[in-house]
């Protein structure tokens, strides 16, 4: 059984390009960052020259963005200036009870910043409300996660011709598929950009987010599971933990993820040890 995402692997040029980590996590050993509600791993890459020329189009299909909410987002802002990020737009008002922007971090990284003012007595970093896939198909692609991971998916909702995503997202004429996978620790989230189209050709950053982790109960059998949906086995860098096990794989759009299984329930990396791993579900129940 799937109960929810572990950890999102990160890389980055180097460890002073991620000052905003520092408003969502406590950094460990190994690049290990304990956040509210997940598990972050920093990887900092060999390459000396692996800073981006182009910080990461908002339609750019894979593994696009994660999301930091806070309750206060024009604060959230300011300490996200603070890191140095660099946002596309100030707050916008979709017709929600959030307000949000998108903004890059010095590599490129794209982000989603969003304000949940209704939410009372939250952590007072941010917390990671999804992570989010821009999809080539995105039908089916939710309909692989679905099936692997056992949870029921929203539908399908169409956006377009609406002058306030265009602004959110920083492009003109904006006709976009949205859906969504909730019930986890963090939601799933997922685009598919019908205009304007991402190029064919556009080359994927060694910096960003490189993988989603997924920790189970019945490591044999929730990996079998995920090969019997269509996830394809790939191979995996080590983790630096140990009394686990893990095993790397892609979705059918040739994303990465890793499920993982830990030999002891109660180890102190399981998700059920993170301090404020039910924040989503606080924030779906003050939203009522």
């Amino acid at each position: 059984m799937i109960i929810g995402v572990h950890h999102i692997g990160i890389m980055v040029a180097k460890r002073s390009h991620a000052p905003w980590l520092e408003h969502i996590c406590t950094f460990g050993a190994d690049g290990w960052c304990v956040g509210p509600n997940i598990h972050l791993k920093l990887e900092v890459s060999h390459n000396p020259i692996v800073k981006p020329t182009l910080s990461r189009p908002v339609n750019m299909p894979g593994i696009a963005h994660i999301c930091l909410q806070s309750c206060d987002i024009d604060e959230g802002l300011a300490r996200g200036l603070q890191a140095g990020l660099v946002p596309l737009s100030e707050p916008v008002d979709l017709g929600t009870p959030f307000r949000y922007l998108y903004a890059h971090t010095e590599d490129g990284i794209l982000l989603e910043l969003e304000g949940a003012p209704f939410v009372r007595d939250a952590d007072p970093r941010y917390w990671i409300g999804h992570i989010a896939f821009v999809a080539r198909d995105i039908e089916p692609l939710v309909g692989f996660y679905a099936r692997a991971l056992g949870l029921k998916a929203s539908t399908v909702l169409r956006l377009q011709a609406n002058a306030r995503v265009d602004k959110v997202a920083g492009l003109k004429d904006v006709d976009l598929s949205a859906m969504w996978l909730p019930g986890l620790n963090l939601g799933l989230e997922f685009w598919q950009y019908h205009n304007p189209v991402p190029a064919p050709d556009l080359t994927q950053a060694s910096t960003g987010l490189q993988y989603l982790c997924f920790e189970c109960t019945d490591f044999e059998a929730d990996c079998a599971h995920v090969v019997s949906q269509g996830g394809v086995p790939d191979t995996q860098n080590h983790l630096e933990l140990t009394a686990c096990k893990s095993a790397a794989f892609k979705d059918p759009e040739g994303n990465r993820f890793r499920l993982i299984a830990f030999d002891d329930a109660d180890d102190p990396m399981a998700i059920k040890n993170l301090p404020h791993r039910d924040i989503l579900a606080q924030v779906s129940s003050e939203l009522i």
